[in-house]
């Protein structure tokens, strides 16, 4: 019994040793910017913007629609409004069914939204006008 208690004694040990061995190897700079790498992709996809839009034309029953990659988000309904975007999203205009061209213009960003759009507008009048593709920094 006492042997093979010393002979599984052993075994363990050099299995650690080995195993010790191997994990000495290993590049520890993949190892320490392997987690950065992935928390800014997480921060990438979690964050949020906000792009501040002003509308003209928009008022009353015609209200064009906010398409956020290709999904309705909401109605321009008002002259002022913000939208809340996050990264890779792309914002679209539509203006099919308004009673007559709604012109919105992009009068302010959020400092984490990459990109010169500011002044950016848009005509949309029986179509879809896309705004932009946004990044988040």
């Amino acid at each position: 019994m006492k042997r093979s208690n010393s002979i599984f004694s052993i075994v363990v040990g050099i299995t650690i040793l080995v195993g010790i061995y191997a994990v000495r190897d290993i590049d520890k700079s993949i190892a320490v910017s392997a987690p950065l790498s992935i928390d800014d992709e997480i921060r990438a996809h979690t964050a949020r913007g906000q792009l501040y839009i002003q509308a003209s034309g928009a008022l009353g029953d015609n209200c064009p629609k906010i398409l956020i990659n290709g999904e309705i988000m909401g109605y321009i309904d008002a002259e002022k409004l913000t939208i809340e975007i996050e990264h890779g999203d792309v914002v679209e205009i539509d203006g099919r069914g308004c009673a007559s061209p709604v012109r919105v213009t992009i009068t302010g960003k959020s400092s984490n939204v990459a990109g010169e759009f500011v002044g950016r507008s848009v005509n949309a009048a029986d179509n879809i006008q896309n705004i932009g593709t946004f990044s988040l920094k």
